[in-house]
């Protein structure tokens, strides 16, 4: 179905902002990922730099620096995040996909993607320490999980974001948790490929296991960075009947 209710074919489709269901929004995130699989796959593997070392230290080794290791990636995580948003935008935009200038724009929001993030997670952690509260855990990770979009391409503030984010889901509960589903159990396959493939490769070395780990879990990342930019699309289009030439205009490409 096309912004206005016209019926598109999938394949004409493509490229276009359309309104999409879950199984044709799974497909397009596969034909965006395969137009620059190489940016994508750059994009993705930034937050997993600061780990690659650990995989030559030894587990008896590992302290403080670990612990900043990780804090160091959760934070290029939420750039990385912001960077695929940019990065999916120019795809779309028709415009090579530049990573260094992702980047770029991610940083100058870096601050609201990190507050974003961090007050999301706490909240998920806090209502899911409790067996009641995991329904509202799964509630906030739905209806807050657009917060990267609305700070790159609306330019929202760290938690105004996140409501945003909750509006856009508002009257659509049902359909974004279906399809976050659909990309839940390609996570949930994807993790099981990287842990078999570590499992097995560490009987050989066990830096081989972890490296090995770390490609799947980067080459996986971007099918759901990419997912969730392409949910937001149509969520904005069936709200807002959102265009090309809006995305251009938020993106200062117009």
């Amino acid at each position: 179905m096309g912004s206005q209710g016209t019926i598109v074919p999938l394949e004409a489709s493509a490229g276009k902002f359309v309104v999409r269901e879950a199984s044709e929004l799974v497909r397009e995130t596969f034909r965006v990922y395969r137009t620059d699989i190489r940016s994508f796959l750059l994009i993705a593997l930034i937050p997993q730099a600061p780990l690659i070392p650990l995989s030559f230290v030894s587990q008896d080794d590992l302290s403080t620096i670990t612990i900043l290791a990780i804090a160091v990636s959760l934070i290029l995580s939420s750039l990385a995040k912001g960077a695929m948003v940019c990065a999916v935008s120019q795809s779309y935009l028709e415009s090579p996909v530049k990573v260094d200038r992702c980047f770029g724009r991610a940083w100058a929001r870096v601050l609201s993607l990190v507050l974003s993030a961090g007050a999301f997670i706490l909240a998920i952690i806090g209502a899911a320490v409790t067996v009641i509260g995991v329904p509202l855990a799964i509630y906030l990770a739905i209806v807050w999980f657009f917060s990267n979009e609305a700070i790159m391409i609306e330019r929202k503030g760290p938690l105004t974001s996140l409501w945003h984010s909750r509006e856009l889901v508002k009257g659509r509960f049902w359909k974004v948790f279906t399809i976050g589903l659909v990309f839940g159990l390609i996570g949930i396959a994807g993790f099981v490929a990287a842990s078999t493939a570590s499992i097995i490769l560490d009987a050989v070395s066990p830096v081989v296991g972890n490296l090995a780990y770390i490609a799947v879990l980067t080459a996986l990342a971007p099918i759901m960075w990419i997912g969730a930019t392409l949910v937001y699309y149509d969520l904005r289009i069936r709200k807002d009947n959102y265009t090309i030439e809006n995305l251009a205009q938020e993106m200062g490409e117009a």
